[in-house]
């Protein structure tokens, strides 16, 4: 991995200088507390020149694997640097901060002292540092939280039974669609009423049920003219100058509390108060939810059942019913390159290779790119025919879960491949991480899961790399998908993860899998449950114990130690 960064004259970057520097890894040397398992690293630092008011100044470096947080690195983040052949007491330490992270582009800057101190083909140790603002606004929030008794929002236990704006049985909805959806409609009701204070109205479900939707029509509803009797009302009641009467939080679940809004825990706010507060969870008579606190979102209006069986099953207990516009969610299901028609999803198993560039930890795979682009050919050139709709470039959606993978793919798309290029806003077509695509959809989704060797798996756990052992990102990607699902993969690596062996086994027995041959060892853990049901075992059971049948056809316990 190599860094290479330059500078801007800056005069509010405090030790900023007109410095462009390139380093290289060399090695780890000591221990930083500031990062777990990631200690200060030996490099071997060169100047390129000077950017100040220079014309010529070089442009910024490639940096790999910092879109991949190894390591992790923000705008504003601070590091040290220090001679490595340094045996002065104290050691000098010269300070240097990130002006830009890009792509795989950072742009650093440096005082003129280390310039004056600089020698060609110097050594360096660099201790990278944590950046403690954000925890101190944490830290602050929470204790604002404490001052201004915050205490019923955090931690409701009733609500007072007061609407901020009457709850009227008919709502005007600004989007009609809303109208045939009864729990979006009365939670559009209990938001704009505040029937919920002073705890917070939750609106949760899985991808594609329309929670933003909701949302959005809550927040319209304040541009009806009757709010501004309202507003009277308030001003007269001496509601405090710069306060609000709602706030909404989108994608809550996926902050923590005193980033989403003013609290102490770990987990998000949303999580929370759904596993604690006796108020968000299920009545055990009835089964469902209290209206005036949540609303559970069940109607998915994006993709075909076939794509939400997996996802259902594993992680909605079945509870998720299909609205979406057949036109649009079938509009696949009679494409000639499918395994089996009226089935939209194809697993494409292909025994690849794990291989990094010099110097680049971040992975790719060739024989993978080579089917995601033939899958894109075959989609672009069939369009139109033979019963298939029309699709665009930015109607398909390539996700990939290592940054170097989703650079060669999208390189390949717009400057190698001649046939993709010649068509029409190709660049239009997305290729990112399953990040990227959080919160949105495409009609074809194309996932690459690039990893085809178990040597690495430890360390994608380690890093949070890749798709293996993360049902979030497993969950995501699928769901992004309204009316085709093509997953390219090793099968013998993909099975080592449950969730993924689920979607593997279900593929094999609607015989939408192709590609390298692959067979279900399902039929292998029958046998071993007859054999077992013969009680052929003259001696107990230790139910911690790995039985040799065990470790020799599901080798995948070990990664579970």
């Amino acid at each position: 991995m190599s860094w290479a960064g330059q500078c801007d004259d800056d005069p509010h970057w405090p030790g900023a200088g007109p410095v462009s520097v390139e380093m290289s890894w060399t090695g780890q040397c000591g221990d930083d507390p500031h990062w777990p398992g990631a200690g200060p690293v030996s490099v071997e630092m060169s100047w390129t020149g000077q950017c100040g008011d220079d014309p010529q100044r070089p442009g910024p470096r490639r940096v790999p694997g910092v879109a991949e947080n190894r390591p992790s690195v923000l705008r504003a983040d601070h590091l040290f640097v220090s001679k490595s052949d340094d045996q002065s007491q104290p050691i000098t330490r010269y300070k240097g901060y990130v002006h830009a992270v890009e792509l795989e582009r950072v742009k650093l800057g440096f005082s003129q002292k280390l310039l004056a101190a600089f020698i060609p083909n110097m050594r360096f140790n660099v201790s990278f540092t944590f950046n403690r603002l954000p925890l101190q606004f944490q830290h602050r929030a929470a204790q604002l939280a404490e001052d201004t008794n915050l205490k019923d929002v955090l931690f409701p236990t009733y609500s007072d039974g007061r609407c901020i704006h009457p709850y009227e049985k008919s709502l005007v909805l600004y989007d009609r669609s809303l109208e045939n959806n009864p729990e979006q409609a009365a939670a559009v009701k209990c938001i704009v009423s505040g029937i919920s204070r002073p705890a917070p109205y939750l609106v949760f479900g899985p991808p594609g049920t329309g929670k933003t939707v909701t949302i959005v029509e809550a927040i319209k509803q304040g541009r009806d003219r009757t709010w501004d009797l309202g507003a009277v009302r308030l001003a007269s009641a001496k509601f405090p100058a710069g306060h609000f009467s709602h706030v909404f939080i989108d994608e809550a679940g996926h902050a923590v509390e005193p980033e989403c809004v003013i609290a102490i825990a770990d987990l998000s706010l949303l999580e929370r108060l759904m596993d604690t507060n006796t108020l968000y969870q299920k009545n055990p008579d009835s089964g469902s939810y209290n209206q005036h606190f949540v609303t559970k979102l069940l109607r998915n209006y994006r993709s075909h059942p076939t794509i939400l069986e997996i996802p259902n099953e594993l992680f909605y207990d079945n509870e998720l019913m299909t609205y979406a516009d057949p036109l649009i969610t079938e509009s696949y299901c009679q494409w000639q390159h499918l395994p089996k028609k009226d089935f939209p999803i194809i697993f494409h198993g292909v025994l690849g290779e794990d291989q990094r560039e010099e110097k680049s930890p971040s992975f790719f795979n060739v024989d993978e790119i080579d089917k995601v682009l033939f899958y894109l050919k075959k989609l672009l050139t069939d369009q139109g025919k033979k019963g298939i709709a029309k699709i665009s470039p930015k109607e398909i959606g390539v996700i990939s879960p290592y940054r170097k993978q989703v650079e060669k793919i999208r390189r390949a798309i717009t400057k190698l491949d001649k046939e993709l290029m010649a068509m029409n806003d190709i660049k239009e077509l997305k290729v990112g991480s399953v990040e990227e695509f959080q919160g949105q959809e495409r009609k074809v989704i194309i996932i690459s899961t690039v990893r085809s060797s178990s040597d690495y798996l430890q360390m994608d756990e380690d890093f949070n790399l890749g798709f293996l052992k993360n049902p979030k990102r497993f969950n995501v990607a699928l769901t992004r998908a309204k009316a085709l699902l093509i997953v390219v993969g090793n099968p013998m690596i993909l099975r080592q993860d449950p969730n993924w062996n689920r979607l593997l086994s279900y593929c094999v027995t609607k015989q939408a899998y192709t590609g390298y041959e692959y067979e279900s060892d399902d039929h292998e853990i029958d046998l071993i449950d007859r054999l077992e049901q013969l009680s052929l075992d003259t001696e107990p059971t230790d139910p911690d114990v790995v039985s040799i049948i065990q470790q020799q056809l599901e080798p995948e316990w070990r990664s579970e130690v």
